[in-house]
């Protein structure tokens, strides 16, 4: 998964229309895919608690930085300034719900909830990532972009 949305996310930078600090923020988003890696690296202990072994505080350090790089990411996508007000609206409004959900995952009283919390969180950001890729690179767009020029045009 993570090395698919790596690949998703670095197919699509040349058609994002992102510049200045927008374009960092579209990078930040690389912060999701590389916690995918890096969780199949550390992975969580089982209930996933705040502390464990050594591969937990991995874990745990790696989502504290995922969670925070990918919300100022879509912070930062929301200044895009050739986005529409109504999409500026959806990336803020995305950071927001991504920061809330990870605050509900930290309560003690929602562990049980911790996963389903975490694949509303993830479920969210890539439906609109992947809706936001497809606007981008429409099939159009697609064999154009493939396409060589052509002589004399």
């Amino acid at each position: 998964m993570g090395l698919l949305a790596a690949w998703l996310l670095l197919a699509c930078a040349r058609l994002a229309p992102v510049r200045g600090a927008s374009r960092l923020g579209y990078w930040l988003l690389m912060c999701e895919p590389l916690a995918w890696i890096g969780s199949a690296l550390a992975p969580c202990d089982p209930g996933c608690p705040a502390t464990g072994s050594l591969d937990q505080q991995l874990h745990t350090l790696l989502g504290m930085l995922t969670y925070s790089g990918t919300a100022l990411g879509l912070l930062l996508l929301a200044t895009a300034p050739r986005l529409p007000a109504r999409i500026r609206l959806l990336w803020a409004g995305l950071a927001a719900t991504w920061l809330l959900l990870f605050v509900l995952m930290a309560l003690p009283e929602l562990q049980a909830w911790r996963g389903l919390l975490q694949r509303l969180a993830e479920w969210l950001v890539y439906g609109v990532l992947c809706g936001a890729a497809w606007r981008l690179g429409g099939p159009a767009r697609a064999i154009a972009a493939t396409r060589p020029p052509m002589a004399g045009a």
